[in-house]
């Protein structure tokens, strides 16, 4: 997907990136592919593809949180603009991890 530039297959590589990154926090090695979301992150923000950055923001945030990296989170969070036209969901998600981090 990442070798890809159609609008089209936005909302399909968003969702590939999310099942994939469930199928590995499942099995608990849900650290083992932050490298790979931190490029796919990368990748979105260059073709600006805000589907696939905020479902990339919520997973990394949400591993950072599986892990107890409250400070690490809060970094990446400051770090990053979450973008305007996201779907309510997703802006959801991302409002709950930022009072988690907060509240901690």
């Amino acid at each position: 997907m990442n070798n890809t530039n159609k609008r089209t297959l936005d909302h399909f590589s968003a969702k590939a990136i999310y099942f994939i990154s469930v199928v590995y926090e499942k099995i608990g090695q849900l650290t083992k592919i932050r490298p790979a979301l931190f490029s796919s992150y990368k990748n979105s923000c260059l073709v600006h593809d805000t589907i696939g950055q905020a479902t990339i923001m919520n997973i990394i945030i949400r591993s950072y949180l599986q892990e107890n990296l409250y400070e690490q989170a809060r970094n990446f969070i400051t770090k990053t603009t979450f973008p305007e036209n996201s779907s309510n969901n997703q802006y959801a998600r991302y409002l709950y991890y930022v009072g988690r981090i907060k509240a901690v």
